[in-house]
């Protein structure tokens, strides 16, 4: 092998299917599938070659029954001619460290099915395109690498096989890769479903934006049954309206809060809260859009895990009761047009030389019974 560095290669639209094939020792790739071109492949062996067992470009083959080990990576996926590349992994083997590179932007919709992936840098999925993952898949992230999603990411995992997101330098090592990052560039929505993570597993992140996932600019995102811990600050973040409803989630062993909310208010249930390095939740306001009053049913707090009003309130709403006290650090205000309530049953703790100064008003009814 010299000048195509690939022991075998198809573009142009060339279409070849690969069965019981063994593609090995390659001084760079083992099979290189260009633009729409090769064709599926069944029972082949990948192994021994210095750079990629299979290298795809802007094609998505059927790749069944295979196996891949002890190459550089076992597969790189990058997007060409405005097409992603999404094989269908099935029944197929990755030994050891070979992964599945993401080895640029995703300029299309298309699935991700169960592998071992690895992300090394920045990537971006473009704003029309939604992404869906397949249960079982996992994904390595490089240290400085992240996922910023202008379209949607639909992560499908189950309880037998959950979808992790972790750390290449260990799972309890915060601060290592940056986030998934999911905005709408132009802050008016894409007119695509909603994102969501179900059985999902965050953890080792929060390098730069802070957080493991953040929803920014309008995009909407609901959290069920998701795991966000070992972060070097946040578990999650959602800002401006975004996000969406939260259940059955937990927010455990992160740097300070498990859950920051800057001007919006989703329904938060079922989910538990432990270990935070702050507070569970804070809860934050802008002039221009607001307050945050989330909902809360059924949760579990630790001890010390409260939810803090880390801001004036500039709007009216309610603080509902969330099984656990809310605390005011610092001066905090009502604003002038702001009606705020707090609901029968709840408690809010002051830190020493804190208060809480009414310009608007503040209805405080409880209850002989709450």
């Amino acid at each position: 092998m010299h000048a195509e560095q690939t022991l075998l290669q198809a573009s142009g639209g060339a279409q070849v299917a690969l069965d019981h094939c063994t593609f090995r020792l390659g001084s760079v790739d083992g099979v290189r599938f260009w633009e729409e071109s090769g064709g599926a492949i069944s029972n082949c062996t990948f192994e021994d070659n210095a750079g990629y067992g299979l290298w795809l470009r802007g094609t998505s083959p059927d790749v069944d029954d295979c196996v891949f080990k002890n190459n550089g990576n076992a597969g790189r996926l990058e997007s060409g001619s405005g097409k992603g590349s999404f094989p269908d992994f099935t029944n197929t083997t990755f030994e050891g460290d070979d992964r599945v590179h993401i080895a640029s932007n995703i300029d299309s919709s298309g699935t991700l099915t169960a592998a071992p992936y690895y992300i090394d840098s920045v990537r971006y999925t473009l704003a029309d395109a939604t992404i869906t993952i397949e249960e079982g898949a996992t994904f390595t992230m490089e240290d400085y690498a992240g996922w910023v999603v202008l379209g949607n990411l639909i992560a499908n995992g189950s309880e037998a096989a959950p979808i992790l997101f972790t750390s290449i330098s260990g799972a309890t090592e915060g601060a290592q890769w940056r986030s998934i990052r999911l905005t709408n560039a132009d802050g008016a929505g894409n007119g695509l479903p909603a994102s969501r993570f179900t059985h999902c597993i965050l953890e080792g992140g929060g390098y730069a934006e802070q957080t493991l996932l953040q929803a920014s600019g309008g995009a909407q995102v609901t959290l069920d049954q998701s795991i966000f811990r070992f972060s070097s600050v946040d578990g999650v973040r959602f800002f401006d309206g975004s996000g969406g409803a939260i259940s059955n989630c937990t927010f455990e062993d992160v740097g300070q809060y498990g859950l920051r909310l800057q001007s919006t208010s989703p329904a938060i249930s079922g989910s538990t809260f432990q270990r935070c390095g702050y507070q569970a939740v804070i809860l934050q306001s802008t002039q221009a859009n607001g307050s945050s009053f989330p909902t809360f049913s059924n949760n579990t707090f630790g001890a010390d895990d409260y939810v803090e009003i880390g801001s004036h309130l500039h709007s009216s709403g309610q603080l509902s009761n969330p099984g656990q006290a809310y605390i005011v650090a610092g001066t905090k205000y009502i604003g002038t047009d702001a009606n705020v309530s707090i609901a029968p049953g709840t408690t809010v703790k002051f830190t020493d030389y804190s208060g809480l100064i009414v310009d608007g008003s503040l209805n405080a009814s409880g209850s002989s019974a709450e």
